[in-house]
Order: structure tokens, then C-alpha cells, then sequence
């Protein structure tokens, strides 16, 4: 086969993945838009039932202070218990359509905000307690926010660190809420957690 006809075979298949690409990307983005009609039309439906987090203030070490960090996060906190929160990490606005109602979109996205909220709030917390000597605090926030199942690293990392110096079994417990996470962040989660485990820094 010379050059040329080498170059037109080249051609021709770049053409053919060319036009099964576009036919695949072209299927996707009708399956996506029929399920948002569909999604659309659901009718409002219950959601009182739902798995609304409880910040269980009396249990969580908050103290008076004049340290304007720490009052920060707390305040939150304190905030953050008097609204409705719900941990929907990795749930499309679509399927939360599909299964709620369209109706109560933006009901749950609120409250799927003030998760993320506390998600932060407490690794934030918790971080700032341990690096101010007060690794027994520290973990009661933390603790609450693996219980929350959050997807925050450091949330686990932190713990883990404290936990290889008192229950170091316990940094399994930890693996297996990570394994169970729906969220982008899982896999540098258990490489942390792996790491902190075998006595290196995680990155």
C-alpha cells in the first residue's frame, strides 16, 4: 500500500469515529433532555421524611471564648441547627426532580447547601482545634462530621492522625464510611487515610 492510499485509510476511519462520536454525544444529550422533561412533570411529593441531619449542640464541645476564629465556627454551628440540612452529594438536580417533585428543587437544594456548609464548618473546626492542642475537642467535631457522612479530607484525615495516636484500629472505621462516599473525593480520601495508617504524611 503506498503513502497515498495509506493517508485516505487514515482519513476515512478518523472520519467513521468522527461520526459515531458525534451520533453517541448527539443520543446523550436527547436521553439527558427527556429526562429533564420528565423529570419537569413529577408531582411534588413528600419529603418530611427525609434524613434531615440533627447538629446535636449539647454533645459538641463549645466554649466561651474571645478567639474570633473559633466563635466563628461555632456561631455557624449554632446557626446551622435551626434549618433543615440534608446531605445530597452526588445527586443531580435532575433525579432529585425525578424522585421529589420539581416543586421541592429548590427546597432540598438549600438544604443541601447548608451541608455543604457544615461539612466545611466542622473540618474547619475540628483542624483548628487540633492544631491548638486540643486533639480530644477536636475529635468530638470530626467524629460528627464522618457521622455526617462528609466528603471533606481533611474532615478524615485529621481524625485518623488522632486516632493513630490513641485507637489506631479505628482509622478502619473511617476507610469504610469513605468506601461508601458518592462523591469525587473518595479516592484521595482512602489514599490519605491508607497513608496516615502506615505512619506517612499524607499529601
Amino acid at each position: 500500500m503506498n503513502w497515498f492510499a495509506l493517508v485516505l485509510v487514515v482519513f476515512g476511519w478518523i472520519g467513521v469515529k468522527r461520526s459515531l462520536a458525534s451520533k453517541q454525544e448527539k443520543a446523550d444529550i436527547d436521553s439527558f433532555w427527556n429526562r429533564e422533561d420528565h423529570a419537569n412533570s413529577i408531582r411534588k411529593q413528600d419529603i418530611s421524611q427525609l434524613e434531615y441531619i440533627t447538629i446535636p449542640l449539647d454533645l459538641l464541645p463549645f466554649k466561651d471564648t474571645k478567639d474570633t476564629k473559633l466563635s466563628e465556627y461555632q456561631d455557624t454551628i449554632r446557626s446551622l441547627s435551626e434549618h433543615r440540612i440534608l446531605n445530597l452529594t452526588g445527586i443531580s438536580n435532575t433525579d432529585l426532580k425525578l424522585q421529589y417533585g420539581a416543586a421541592n428543587l429548590e427546597v432540598l437544594s438549600l438544604a443541601d447547601q447548608r451541608f455543604t456548609t457544615l461539612a466545611r464548618t466542622l473540618a474547619a473546626w475540628g483542624n483548628y482545634l487540633y492544631e491548638q492542642g486540643d486533639p480530644e475537642s477536636a475529635a468530638k467535631v470530626l467524629e460528627f462530621g464522618i457521622e455526617c457522612k462528609s466528603d471533606v479530607s481533611s474532615n478524615y484525615l485529621t481524625l485518623a492522625k488522632i486516632y493513630k495516636d490513641t485507637s489506631p484500629e479505628r482509622i478502619e472505621e473511617l476507610k469504610t464510611v469513605a468506601e461508601g462516599l458518592n462523591s469525587l473525593t473518595k479516592s484521595s480520601i482512602l489514599s490519605g487515610l491508607e497513608k496516615v495508617a502506615e505512619g506517612a504524611s499524607p499529601s
